[in-house]
């Protein structure tokens, strides 16, 4: 897997496995701290999250980000030579750092680096100037006590502090390819950043299996949302405004009586009995609201944590019937000056059973009531609201532009290159046959034929195993019966007439020769690369 592959790339593969595996020794949002091997006084508090090292903008960072003389560092001309770049990149950085601080969020250790703590350490520096995992050490002993099994190599190591990329070549004993292999410069690992990491509405869109619940909660990791501060549904066809926001319905309680009651068929006592009346439930999206608030009135340490609302399959509903009135308050302040960043730019007025089931659950008077939402109901700033959409079903309920105007869409491309299906097969009698080839090779006929790319098949459209019944009854019944339904003989066999002889053909090959002969042109193509 490893073979052919550059000094760097070796190294940040095996970095990925060292933060995976110290997230696996911590304990849950347990917290490691880092600092700059210089400049100790310039620390910070990460996690390891999804082969990521995050930093948690808490009020130690929040104070290292008010000492940046952002001036001083975005009119430095000393590198401009070199990077030209330079600017942007660190204004960029500066104010996704302000922008994480106001968003309750984490952010990634080279846009800290970039726009905070190299800032502070060398504020005429060029951005492409910083090897990150090189500079921000740990404490060696933190590792240690973490696992010394593990960890210990570290015994002999001289320095109290180690950077991430020494700890990988000490781990994985990678010394010796270091041996006369010049490291390049800016060791970032292809970081992006992203000016859209803390939109609060998000729409995931692309074609079925490129993984777009799983970047969702990927996600999370950075925009500081625990498991249990997530509300999740999944929109259908008969779903409604009332089962999303709430509504008066019948609800079962029980009363004590004064004896007992034994049924006799079943010699069954109790002691209270059941009735019924009407009351207000919530749906998800006045639950999401009331964990929201709840989650800013209890914060330990003033940073508030967030919440998230993940609506599955947003197009399988009719989206603005459902959203109805809420469809207003979607607009979010996007101003990250404004001190009332990421709440609702517009108010809606909410029936009084809504207002009541809030302040009941919080336990709020109405003076409390009036200082959260006394010019109206807004979403507050800490709910994040995430959806997915499969694209090969958009036409089920397509939105309006107004609708999507209020979120940020991001498109899920498919990965031909995702490392954890590397190794993934075909059954037999394809097996020499890899996934992601097959895939590349079947989503260009699916183009051609379709003449639309949201029929496409993603790489997670099947597990990391593959057997010969879930790629029959996955994959091949999804080309046979979704795509090439009425013209099978773009891809089968000229035998294959129904999906019956694809089932009774199977072991003796239901492609063309054609098709298959491209797929291993594909492998062919993908190893030279």
């Amino acid at each position: 897997m490893l073979e052919g592959k550059s000094y760097a790339q070796i190294r940040a593969y095996y970095r990925k496995k060292l933060i995976s595996k110290i997230q696996e020794l911590l304990e849950t949002d347990e917290t490691l701290n880092m600092s700059h091997y210089k400049e100790q006084n310039l620390n910070v508090d990460v996690v390891f999250k999804n082969e990521e090292v995050l930093i948690v903008t808490n009020e130690k960072f929040e104070e290292l980000f008010n000492q940046v003389d952002f001036d001083l560092s975005y009119e430095s001309k000393s590198y401009e030579s070199k990077d030209k770049n330079y600017k942007s990149n660190f204004k960029r950085a500066y104010n996704q750092c302000k922008e994480a601080i106001r968003s309750n969020g984490n952010i990634s250790l080279n846009a800290a680096m970039v726009g905070v703590i190299g800032a502070l350490y060398s504020p005429t520096r060029a951005s492409t100037g910083y090897v990150v995992y090189s500079e921000m050490v740990i404490c060696k002993r933190e590792l240690y006590e973490l696992d010394d099994i593990y960890f210990a190599k570290l015994e002999d190591y001289e320095r109290e502090n180690i950077s991430i990329n020494d700890l990988v070549k000490i781990i994985y004993d990678l010394s010796k390819e270091t041996e006369g292999i010049e490291i390049p410069e800016g060791d970032i690992d292809d970081e992006t950043i992203d000016d859209s990491v803390y939109s609060r509405n998000k729409i995931l869109f692309g074609p079925p299996g490129t993984g777009k619940s799983y970047n969702i909660k990927s996600k999370m990791n950075l925009i500081n949302v625990k498991n249990k501060n997530v509300t999740r549904i999944t929109f259908h066809p008969e779903y409604s405004y009332y089962e999303f926001v709430g509504q008066y319905k019948p609800v079962v309680a029980y009363e004590k009586i004064a004896g007992t009651i034994r049924y006799p068929h079943n010699d069954k006592v109790i002691s209270e009995k059941a009735f019924v009346y009407y009351d207000f439930v919530p749906g998800p999206f006045i639950k999401a609201i009331v964990d929201a608030l709840r989650l800013q009135e209890s914060s330990e340490e003033n940073v508030p944590e967030n919440a998230l609302l993940v609506i599955e399959e947003i197009n399988r509903g009719n989206s603005s019937a459902i959203f109805g009135d809420i469809f207003q308050l979607l607009d979010r302040i996007n101003d990250v000056n404004n001190k009332f960043y990421g709440e609702s730019e517009y108010s809606i007025d909410i029936p009084i059973e809504i207002k009541e089931y809030i302040k009941n659950e919080l336990k709020w008077e109405e003076r409390d009531w009036m200082d959260k939402f006394e010019n109206g109901f807004i979403i507050p700033s800490n709910l994040y609201i995430y959806s997915t959409m499969n694209t090969s079903d958009q036409s089920l309920y397509p939105m309006d532009s107004a609708f999507k105007r209020r979120w940020d869409m991001e498109y899920m491309y498919i990965n031909y290159k995702e490392e954890k299906l590397e190794h993934l097969y075909l059954p037999e009698p394809y097996e020499e046959i890899k996934w992601l080839d097959f895939i590349k090779k079947i989503n260009g006929e699916i183009v051609n034929y379709t003449e639309v790319d949201d029929k496409q098949i993603g790489q997670w459209f099947v597990g990391k195993s593959l057997s010969k019944s879930e790629f029959l009854g996955k994959v091949v019944s999804y080309l046979w019966f979704d795509i090439f339904r009425y013209n099978p003989e773009k891809i089968f066999k000229k035998n294959i007439k129904t999906f019956d002889d694809v089932r009774i053909y199977y072991d003796r090959g239901i492609f063309k020769e054609e098709f298959i002969d491209g797929v291993l042109e594909n492998r062919v193509n993908r190893d030279e690369e």
